[in-house]
């Protein structure tokens, strides 16, 4: 007993600690939209609608946002003359903070480039020789300046007034026309008379103010959880963009770099200083990040060659996609030092610099020593050309480079990277003391460099399997590899081409000599752990190797499969640049695969249903997992909607979520876009199947089609028969087969003959396909005269028919009154159906009773939400996880009830026993009552008999009745309220006064209360409204929610 009591202490204290973290860590504020527009805002307004933006970046930067808020800047809009852009605060994993875009037009563009200040005052300047003039810029001496725009034209720097410029001049020229000496804080130019004449304009990339310099023009400091998407950011003396402190950001869709002084994107910035030094799990996808720089810099001094697209430093796992950078000298460069740059994912990039001299795609640093830590890059589907040095400098430990195609590499004319030291594939050398070892280079395909394909200085222990080395093929006499024997590299099942050179210059091994490929070959385990087989040199011409034009593998060639197996170095499925998927256990070599092998598309062989929402598809064979997910991939016949689709553990099938099925009818079901393992996509020829509802609606039970004696309607221009002549848009419907009138509003009377009972009607509207929505009505009626509305003004589907299903009721005539559609005045219906019952049936009753543990409350329960005109009118279960598609709808809440609750009947335990569903109200007493707020819960079309009723709510756990429960049209009540065992798994909340109800605090509606409750309570904190976070259902959100999820923590329900 002892250890029991303390045990419960224990826990007791746990839950304390857990409920007090999460209510110190939940978001306390609202979510809202900020718009800024440097055209048409005052920072006078409110700045939260388009009518009323804010006008400046100053503004802005003078605001704290919270998580879940929007800065949206006009497109077409520029912000110049104005402040950087300082984003300081954190949004959170589920409610980020986004500065993104609105209305129509290019990119917002935010600049710092300006003109020099004073620069257009004669005053300011002096002439230093024949042709040199200079100014002292106030704070000029922070950072250097690298680049000037004259008369709107850039111009070359020069590395002093003295300096060799590596082109037979010195100094300042009419090419090298000005320099920075940041000692004296000078401007110098080129001008042959007074620059403030001479020039119209003199622009900088800004910006300098009295000593002080801004670096970024976007600057996040501390700033987690931070999305930037589709501005235009130009300028800064540093960066476009500089991180520090900052996780979880993500930069897309985004114009970076132009007009920068250094670089589009730097993280971990030493300029921002931020509370911690790390700027990890970054996101950079879908840019163009160019420097938007075209001069040919023939010197070198450090300085004025090392402009980056994107800088990392003290940074982990980085993902850089689909971007394409222009014009850089380092494409992307990694810092090395003490703390390593490790885990980043660089793939499907296009890097190049055409209009520089001296230009690399990547670096990758190690940190200072090189075997105190891995970097571990992955670098794949990257297209990296027109470069004028090399492609990638690898200087760090474990990475994998792979699947990238290489063309184009080129003799740099600048002084530090000469023909002597230009024009690599890859080369590889320690900025540490030790070696390199660990490296990954598989499948590249290497195409035109004037100097070696693989210069391998330091490099141990590394492999390089799969690649088409195809260098040469410029302007270069070389090898195709540098290496020596001591290096303990692998070399497998590369092929090697060149079609001038001699078969002994494809390797070059240290101090041995070249060698050709079959010799190379033979030297394996010559060396100690040199590994060399399967090479091969490709003789002949290279169109029967690879199309140059797209790098794809030329019919015949020797590449195709014939790689070695890479399944411990890619996950199944993964697939090239273009998409296709790559066979790991025996590849192609090169970058792109040859679709050989299977190139059936997959069948779709049948689809059943599993119960009254849930579909199994099986497929002819295992399926990728792209657009598994996407439910426009899907389309189901009679307006079944698709809520969720997943691929199953057996990958050959799909399971698909949806509304409900109606007995005994057909249905057919397309899919789209999908492809198997081998990249096939699914064709129109196989994509269909056909499948028998045996499952009936919630709440209708059997159902049939019931027969139309006569139609009329407001307009006879056009017979309103032709709504019941069978004929429609996909069942050989043609504009005459369709009732058209105008102008809108204007209705349709359908007469049955005879009362019958209605409970589902199916329209199919014109012009759905085309995006055509209507609102309409439809009221019934016994004698035409006197009428009861059932559907108000709801909008049509796009889907061919629009289904409405509701309480069972009895009447002759039936109304569809179209109100209004959003392209025209004209009212067209293809064709009407009406379902129900020919004959009345009596009901079966649902005489139940529960209390809901929230709302409990001196023996009864509140019913704040009625009193507050919170409850909505329409059942709220239509959403996940419930997924129940009636149409059960109020005229008003009656008195005394406490909220909606979904009632179900199954057969057996198993949920696949559904019978039917029904959402009702449960009122203050406990009692579950249909809509008119006192009957028992009426259930057609279900025959006596015994049955599990299971109870729902949209925050309490489920229950269900202990066993079968005898219901018929006179049932007895099942309290649940009375004892512990009326409940399957004797699982209730105890409410004292020997009363049970449903436990509360599932906020997620998950089937366990958990601290994910805890999240649903704190992001609506404080807010009113029909909000599943409010766990005590009395209107409000508040802190007092968080205790009911305390008090149940880790309370699962029983239903099965």
């Amino acid at each position: 007993m002892f250890i029991k009591l303390r045990m419960d202490g224990v826990m007791y204290r746990i839950k304390i600690v857990i409920f007090l973290s999460f209510v110190c860590l939940m978001p306390l504020f609202s979510q809202t939209t900020y718009y800024v527009s440097s055209s048409q805002g005052n920072d006078n307004n409110t700045g939260t609608s388009e009518i009323t933006p804010w006008k400046t970046i100053a503004k802005v930067n003078s605001v704290n946002f919270q998580p879940g808020d929007r800065m949206l800047f006009k497109r077409s809009d520029k912000w110049e003359h104005d402040e950087g852009l300082l984003i300081k605060n954190s949004g959170t994993a589920n409610d980020r903070i986004i500065y993104g875009t609105y209305n129509d037009g290019i990119k917002p563009a935010i600049t710092l480039r300006e003109a020099v200040p004073g620069w257009d005052s004669p005053g300011n300047w002096s002439q230093y020789s024949t042709n040199v003039w200079y100014m002292t810029v106030s704070g000029a001496t922070t950072q250097m300046w690298l680049r000037l725009w004259l008369d709107n034209m850039e111009y070359v720097r020069t590395q002093g007034l003295d300096a060799n410029n590596d082109d037979g001049t010195y100094g300042i020229t009419s090419t090298n026309r000005f320099f920075v000496d940041r000692g004296n804080a000078r401007l110098y130019v080129y001008a042959t008379s007074n620059p403030s004449s001479f020039y119209s304009s003199i622009e900088y990339s800004g910006r300098v103010r009295d000593g002080e310099t801004i670096f970024h023009t976007i600057t996040l400091k501390d700033a987690d959880y931070v999305t930037i998407d589709g501005l235009d950011v130009q300028g800064s003396m540093y960066s476009a963009i500089g991180l520090a402190g900052s996780d979880n950001v993500i930069i897309k869709n985004c114009n970076i770099g132009k007009y920068s002084n250094w670089a589009g994107i730097f993280g971990q910035s030493p300029f921002i200083s931020a509370s911690d030094n790390t700027s990890d799990n970054v996101i950079i996808e879908n840019n163009l990040i160019d420097s938007d720089r075209k001069l040919m810099q023939f010197f070198y001094d450090g300085i004025a060659n090392v402009e980056y697209g994107i800088v990392q430093g003290r940074t982990d796992s980085w993902n850089i996609r689909n971007n394409t950078i222009i014009n850089w000298t380092f494409g992307i460069f990694t810092l090395g030092g003490e703390v390593p740059v490790t885990n980043h994912n660089i793939y499907n990039n296009d890097i190049s610099a055409p209009d520089l001299v001296y230009s690399k795609a990547m670096q990758i640093n190690g940190n200072n020593n090189v075997n105190s830590g891995y970097s571990n890059f992955n670098v794949y589907n990257n297209y990296f050309h027109d470069l004028n040095t090399s492609a990638l400098n690898i200087s760090s430990n474990g990475n994998k480079i792979y699947f990238n195609i290489i063309e184009n590499m080129r003799f740099s004319q600048n002084a530090h990277a000469d023909n002597a030291n230009s024009g690599f594939g890859i080369q590889i050398v320690s900025d540490g003391t030790s070696s390199l070892e660990d490296n990954y280079f598989f499948n590249n395909t290497f195409y035109r460099t004037d100097r070696d394909v693989i210069q391998n200085w330091s490099s141990y222990f590394n492999a390089f399997y799969n690649n088409i080395f195809a260098g040469g093929l410029g302007t270069g006499s070389h090898t195709q590899i540098q290496d020596n024997p001591n290096s303990r590299n692998h070399y497998k099942n590369n092929i090697f081409f060149y079609p001038g050179f001699g078969t002994n210059n494809y390797v070059a091994w240290g101090s041995h000599g070249a060698w050709t490929i079959s010799k190379f070959n033979l030297l394996d385990n010559t060396y100690t752990n040199m590994v060399i087989s399967g090479n091969l040199q490709h003789v002949g011409v290279i169109g029967n190797l690879i199309n140059v034009s797209n790098f794809t593998l030329s019919t015949g060639s020797p590449a195709l499969n014939a790689g070695i197996d890479i399944s411990s170095l890619v996950p199944e499925g993964f697939t090239d640049r273009y998409g296709n998927v790559v066979n790991r256990t025996k590849p192609d070599i090169g970058a792109v695969q040859y679709v050989t092998g299977d190139t059936s598309p997959p069948t779709l062989l049948s689809a059943t249903l599993l119960d009254s929402t849930k579909l199994l598809l099986t497929f002819s064979e295992p399926l990728s997992s792209s657009g598994i997910t996407s439910l426009s991939n899907y389309s189901i016949s009679n307006g079944i909607i698709i809520y969720t689709a997943e691929l199953n553990t057996n990958p050959a099938n799909i399971t698909l979520t949806t509304s409900p099925y109606i007995y005994d009818q057909n249905y057919s079901i397309s899919v789209f876009n999908l492809q198997d393992l081998s990249g096939n996509v699914i064709s129109s020829s196989n994509n269909t199947a056909t499948y028998l509802s045996t499952f009936g609606t919630p709440s209708v039970g059997y159902l049939s089609k019931l027969t139309i004696i006569k139609v009329t309607a407001s307009n006879t221009d056009d017979a309103p028969d032709k709504t019941n002549d069978g004929l429609y848009y996909s069942n050989g419907g043609e504009a005459n087969s369709r009732w058209k009138a105008a102008p809108l509003p204007q209705w349709l009377i359908y007469d049955l003959g005879a009362a019958k009972q209605i409970n589902t009607t199916r329209i199919s509207f014109y012009d759905f396909q085309n995006g055509r929505i209507y609102n309409y009505s439809i009221s019934v009626s016994n004698d035409s005269v006197n009428w009861v509305s059932i559907v108000q003004n709801a909008a049509s589907s796009n889907q061919e028919w629009t289904v409405n299903i509701f309480n069972p009721v009895e009447a002759r005539f039936l109304k569809l009154e179209l109100i209004s559609n959003n392209q025209n005045e004209w009212a067209t219906v293809w064709e009407t159906e009406i379902l129900g019952m020919s004959s009345l049936q009596t009901p079966l009753k649902i005489n139940s009773k529960i209390y809901l543990q929230g709302a409990y409350e001196n023996s009864q329960m509140r019913s704040n939400l009625r009193g507050s005109n919170l409850i909505p009118l329409s059942q709220p279960y239509i959403s996940g996880p419930w997924f129940y598609n009636g149409y059960e709808t109020a005229s008003s809440i009656p008195n005394e009830v406490v909220d909606w609750i979904l009632v179900e009947l199954r057969s057996d335990l198993s949920s696949s026993t559904t019978i039917a569903k029904r959402a009702a109200f449960i009122r203050s007493d406990g009692s579950i009552v249909d809509l008119d707020g006192y009957s028992p819960v009426n259930f057609y079309g279900i025959n006596n008999g015994e049955y599990y009723i299971i109870l729902r709510h949209r925050n309490h756990l489920s229950i269900m009745s202990a066993n079968k429960v005898a219901l018929t049209e006179f049932s007895t009540l099942y309290d649940f309220t009375d004892s512990n065992t009326s409940a399957y798994g004797n699982e209730l909340a105890v409410l004292g006064d020997g009363k049970y109800g449903m436990y509360s605090g599932d906020g997620d509606v998950n089937g366990i209360v958990n601290v994910l409750d805890y999240g649903i309570v704190g992001n609506k904190l404080f807010q009113t409204g029909y909000l599943l976070g409010d766990l005590d259902l009395n209107g409000t959100v508040n802190v007092l929610d968080y205790a009911k999820t305390n008090q149940n923590l880790l309370k699962i329900t029983n239903v099965p």
